[in-house]
């Protein structure tokens, strides 16, 4: 279990563990990794994001498939920053259907739910003359290769394990649909907003979005959570000091305790 865990970080990290093993001596597990500069070169250099606002032409649909709630934020909230009409399926059956109506441009499977699994779906879809070309990306916590390669025997064409690396998903996009981006530039003043009333208390955002800013911060992905904090300080004067501290914390690279911050009032809220 625990090898198969590790498989998988490694995995979200676009890298593969190789092994080396010798009888009656052990075994040497390695992997390579590209990783980013540290904070401390990071702010030797000008402290500019470009951060994906849109893309070019028409507007595009996506169908979410997940039978839990929180899995269908996560992904909505990612599609949403890029103006995706959104519809969702709660099972198989229901995305079957769904798919039949609408026609999107794009499918985001889990591979396990009630019903009718991703699986069986997915073969449903595919029989639809309509939909034989839509972009189907099978998306599921599993870790086993197995399930890889039953998702692209099915006809998904893609598979992207949980929780979703935003970069990954958008690539996969642009390539596949052939978007091309517009980005919007984060200025130095973003990045260092002004500091709001000490006395003032934190007010957590709504469930859904600290459930997104969670799983941002699992992922490490200091731009989205900043851009996400930009979408909660438009939300309500209220939220301005939880923002101001989640942008400290994002400038800092702190995912720790970006984690710890969203955790405490998401455990609240339960």
């Amino acid at each position: 279990m625990g090898l198969a865990i590790s498989r998988r970080l490694v995995e979200l990290m676009d890298s593969e563990i190789e092994v080396e093993s010798e009888p009656g001596q052990g075994s040497t597990f390695r992997f390579d990794l590209t990783v980013p500069v540290t904070a401390a070169a990071a702010e030797a250099e000008t402290p500019r994001e470009r951060i994906i606002a849109g893309y070019e032409g028409p507007r595009r649909t996506a169908l979410v498939v997940d039978d839990k709630a929180y899995n269908r934020s996560v992904m909505i909230g990612l599609l949403n920053s890029l103006d995706f009409e959104i519809i969702e399926a709660q099972d198989g059956q229901e995305a079957v259907a769904k798919a039949g109506e609408t026609h999107p441009d794009l499918i985001l499977m889990d591979l396990v739910m009630p019903v009718m699994t991703g699986f069986e779906a997915v073969q449903e879809i595919r029989k639809m003359p309509a939909l034989a070309d839509v972009l189907i990306i099978a998306v599921t916590a599993s870790v086993f290769e197995m399930d890889r390669e039953q998702s692209i025997v099915a006809g998904c064409d893609a598979f992207l394990p949980k929780p979703i690396n935003a970069d990954r998903l958008f690539g996969l996009l642009e390539t596949s649909l052939q978007l091309e981006w517009m980005y919007e530039e984060v200025t130095d003043s973003a990045l260092t907003p002004p500091s709001p009333d000490p006395e003032a208390p934190l007010v957590p955002p709504p469930p859904e979005d600290l459930e997104i800013l969670f799983e941002l911060a699992m992922m490490g992905n200091i731009p989205r959570i900043q851009e996400q904090a930009d979408r909660i300080e438009q939300m309500a004067e209220k939220f301005i000091p939880f923002v101001y501290k989640l942008r400290t914390l994002a400038r800092e690279f702190d995912n720790d305790q970006i984690l710890a911050l969203v955790k405490q009032y998401l455990e609240e809220d339960t």
